[in-house]
């Protein structure tokens, strides 16, 4: 189950699929596996729009080496002023 430590660090992870981003993670691909805590999710979905510039990505947990999607989150970044900044 998905806490609200777990959405919240969703939200600062996912920024880093902006390749423009000063953390850039090239690994954050979809079908990865992470860890939050003691908490495993698979990326399911990730969304870099250069265009729009939106960021999201679509994870489900893992239990019992299974993926839940009944739990999915998509989690998306605020304003990301690192990327307006850049432009």
């Amino acid at each position: 189950m998905f806490t609200e430590e777990i959405y919240n660090e969703l939200s600062v992870e996912v920024y880093r699929v902006d390749q423009s981003h000063k953390s850039y993670d090239i690994d954050l691909n979809e079908g990865e596996v992470r860890e939050i805590g003691n908490f495993n999710y698979k990326i399911l979905k990730v969304e870099d729009n250069t265009t729009n510039g939106m960021q999201a990505m679509a994870v489900a947990p893992v239990k019992n080496e299974k993926v839940d999607t009944s739990e999915v989150v998509i989690a998306f970044p605020g304003i990301n002023l690192y990327s307006l900044l850049s432009t």
